[in-house]
């Protein structure tokens, strides 16, 4: 619930401050580059105090799947398919979006209405994933740029393509922390962080190099 909460309270922030830039993508960008910055320096406060809590936390934050339950698994799975669902209901809003404003507005779409309810569907899934493992926003960042890179330039393809890639780089990264260094123990977070951000700079040398 305080994962919910502070998704929506920063997500209510978001649209009030782009409401007058009509929620443009570079500005909502900035304001959450800062919005970040200023949160980070919370939670290093939070951590500078040395509260009991503090081990838990540096735990949570790496992303780590160790005190997952099964019914809190379940529960996830069930919230993902959900938002999945309505992620790929809003393909041609995105198609759209991505070809032009100019394009999307002559096709009639209201694009300060549709970027709310993208905003608000993006956040959405953003709380359920933290408030079961941490934050894990290095795989959401990398997975649809991985796709890109693969070929896959319309919405549906590139929802599809981005699901499956985020998917198998979480299930590498939980193997390689738990079975491969075992009795160590690392959490996934971090392992997808490494091998993805490795992957991913492998793929813009090779094409820097074709």
């Amino acid at each position: 619930m305080v994962a919910f909460g502070g998704s929506l309270s920063i997500l209510l922030l978001l649209l009030a401050l782009g409401r007058r830039h009509r929620y443009a993508p570079g500005i909502m960008a900035l304001m959450g580059i800062s919005l970040a910055a200023l949160l980070d320096a919370v939670l290093r406060f939070t951590l500078a105090t040395s509260s009991e809590n503090a081990v838990a936390l540096i735990g949570w934050l790496s992303g780590s799947t160790y005190r997952v339950s099964e019914s809190e698994a379940l529960l996830l799975s069930a919230g993902i398919l959900v938002t999945a669902a309505l992620a790929l209901a809003c393909q041609r809003a995105l198609t759209l979006i991505s070809i032009g404003e100019g394009i999307a507005a002559g096709r009639g779409l209201d694009l300060a209405r549709t970027r709310i309810l993208l905003l608000t569907l993006v956040s959405l899934i953003c709380a359920l994933v933290t408030s079961v493992m941490g934050p894990v926003a290095f795989v959401g960042l990398l997975a649809p740029h991985m796709a890109t890179l693969l070929g896959a330039r319309k919405a549906l393809p590139q929802l599809l393509l981005a699901a499956f890639i985020g998917l198998l780089l979480m299930l590498l990264s939980d193997w390689l922390g738990r079975v491969v260094v075992y009795p160590m123990q690392i959490p996934a977070g971090l392992v997808a962080s490494i091998v993805g951000g490795s992957y991913f700079v492998w793929l813009l040398a090779r094409r820097r190099l074709a």
